[in-house]
This record gives C-alpha cells, structure tokens and sequence, in this order.
C-alpha cells in the first residue's frame, strides 16, 4: 500500500495533475447561467430565437456547453456563447492520463521484477509486487476508457499471461524453498541428537 501511494504521489509530484478550475474557473459547476435580479415582467414575451438554437446544437458537437447571454432589461435569451473548457480540461487529463498510464506500466513491471527478485524474503518480496501490480493496475484504470477495445484486449491478455507465469514461477520457488526449509529442520535436528 506504502509503494502505490508513493508512486502516486511521485507522478503528482512530478508532473502535476490538471485541475478543472484551471480551465473552468472556480464557479464551475457544469453550467454557466447568467444571474439577474428577478422583476416582474421578467422573461415574458420571449420568443424562440433559431440562431441561438443553431449555435447550441453547433456547440455541443464541438464538445462545449453553453452559456446563455440574456436581455439586460427582459431577461429573455438573446444569444448563447460557446465554452469549450471542459472539452479542454478533458483533453489535458486525457494526456496526463496516458503518461500516469505509461509510467504505471513501467514502473509496475520494475516492481513486480524487484519482488520476485527478492523473492527469498518473503515480506519485502511479495509486499514489492504487489505494489508494483497495484501501481500498473492505478495506471490502466485511470487510462481506461481512452484506451480503444483492441488495446484493452491486448492489456489484459498481457496481464493475464504475466499473472499467470507469476503465479507458476512463484509456486515452483516457495515449493523449493519448502524443500530446502524440511532440510535444514532435519539437520539441525539430527546435530541435536
């Protein structure tokens, strides 16, 4: 747990998440509706506007909202304006996203390379991959839905063949160490009698 959050926090660290208000302002909370004081007659006898229909629909397949631009006086909606700031927060995280994606692979792999490597103490070893195994699947998550279905396929019949090679390699040492471990009780007890 120690080892995923430091490499976390290490990926923070170093290449600084984006946040929305850096895009959005920290008003943002989806939409962006002008505020007016409420009089009476306000909004009455507004009539549908075409081009501001036209610009909504324009806007949303861009990737943006909008944000309506209404009447000083009657409060009705005279034209709409186009904010594309999600779509740009989005397409910043989806890059930061991609490097943490990266840097979990590698990084995951250096790991689980390291515990089986120290494998032989037992605690370190086996607390190193799994670290490194949750750290490469923080990775993928984050990446996921970016990640075109033949890839993701690919990803987990990766995953899955690594695990499984793990899971085979692991079996045979600690079987072995098993053996050596009976060996060495029979020794000492045989030099005790």
């Amino acid at each position: 747990i120690v080892l995923l959050f430091f490499c976390i926090y290490g990926v923070r660290t170093f290449l600084g998440e984006p946040e929305r208000e850096e895009f959005c302002g920290k008003e943002y909370g989806g939409y962006y509706g002008s505020t007016y004081p409420v009089k009476e007659g306000y909004m009455q006898n507004c009539t549908f506007n075409p081009e501001t229909q036209t610009k909504s629909e324009s806007c949303y397949r861009e990737g943006g909202f909008t944000q309506p631009i209404y009447h000083n006086l009657t409060g009705c909606e005279i034209s709409v304006k186009c904010n594309m700031c999600e779509k740009n927060y989005n397409d910043v995280l989806k890059e930061y996203s991609k490097k943490v994606f990266i840097i979990a692979i590698i990084a995951g792999i250096i790991a689980i390379a390291v515990g089986a490597i120290l494998f032989n103490v037992e605690a370190v070893g086996s607390g190193i991959m799994i670290g490194g195994f949750a750290f490469f699947t923080y990775g993928t998550i984050r990446y996921w839905e970016h990640i075109p279905d033949v890839g993701r396929f690919t990803l987990l019949g990766i995953s899955l063949a690594v695990l499984i090679y793990i899971g085979i390699w692991l079996n045979k040492n600690m079987a072995f160490s098993w053996k050596l471990l009976k060996k060495d009780k029979k020794k000492i007890g045989k030099k005790k009698k």
